[in-house]
């Protein structure tokens, strides 16, 4: 056993000794086993993803909006499927899922969900620009990048005190986590998201996504992904889109990811900028509030 996997291994122990992790949500669980049999049809899925309203209804916006739709709006589940693909549909109806994890949804859980989705929309637009990474894949590992904070904000009643804490004393929330829990959020997340089998890339871009120093420790598979993730958690924040809503410049000093997808200072204020407009664009199509 190497030393990195002995260190994830007592990770995942002091992680589920600690916290409750959830099952995945029914319906997200039945459309993971419908497309892993291989013999999923829109038709199959669209009857599982029926079951939720909710869902259904936010799977057919997003095949609406203005990252999918085609020239003619699609009007039915089935044809939303159909142009999404079964494995994005699986990736999203599991994303979307997580936000049902929430025992509430008040200001802090709405401001950690439109973190989410605007990361989700950021990992999209610089895996487009950088190449590096499917813009599709990387648009559900930014949804997915801070899952653990659900769980530990549903297991924990002074969790959102240490979030406000750290905002106001300015400090990063995985720092102030370490030295509370002894993990932080992204190894909750990771953890969480291999107890639901999900794939390797995307459990690795959350496990390491504040982790960009020790890059060469992950799956070499996996680092152009984390990058792209930890970009656009960065871009999010320095528009405010963050837990307590602050606001955190670039510094290109100080965040290695930005120099290893080779983007320049110019074609990050570009990126923001069409951060800002997708997110003011669409976020509501995804739950996004305020």
């Amino acid at each position: 056993m190497t030393a990195q996997t002995k260190r994830t291994s007592e990770l995942q122990r002091l992680v589920e000794s600690t916290v409750d992790l959830p099952v995945v949500p029914i319906v997200a669980g039945r459309v993971m086993d419908e497309v892993a049999n291989h013999r999923s049809t829109a038709d199959s899925l669209a009857k599982i993803i029926g079951l939720d309203q909710a869902l259904l209804g936010r799977i057919l916006r997003i095949a609406n909006s203005a990252f999918y739709r085609g020239r003619i709006p699609t009007t039915t589940l089935q044809a939303g499927i159909v142009r999404l693909g079964p494995a994005l549909v699986r990736d999203l109806v599991i994303s979307l899922s997580t936000q049902s994890l929430f025992k509430e949804f008040n200001t802090v859980e709405q401001q950690m969900w439109n973190h989410s989705l605007a990361t989700a929309f950021g990992a999209q637009l610089v895996a487009a620009q950088s190449h590096v990474a499917n813009p599709d894949e990387a648009f559900v590992a930014g949804l997915l990048h801070d899952v653990g904070k659900t769980i530990l904000l549903n297991h924990n009643d002074k969790y959102a005190e240490l979030l406000s804490k750290a905002n106001l004393e300015n400090r990063y929330h995985h720092e102030v986590e370490r030295e509370t829990y002894g993990f932080d959020h992204a190894d909750v997340g990771a953890v969480l998201m291999n107890k639901w089998q999900l794939a390797d890339s995307l459990v690795e871009s959350v496990r390491y996504h504040h982790q960009l120093d020790s890059l060469e420790e992950a799956p070499e598979s996996a680092r152009s992904l984390i990058c792209v993730v930890a970009v656009a958690d960065s871009l999010a924040y320095s528009l405010g889109l963050s837990s307590g809503e602050v606001v955190r410049p670039i510094d290109l000093n100080e965040h290695p990811g930005f120099k290893i997808l080779s983007l320049t200072g110019e074609q990050i204020e570009i990126l923001s900028e069409k951060l800002k407009e997708t997110y003011d664009a669409n976020h509501e199509l995804m739950g996004g509030g305020g």
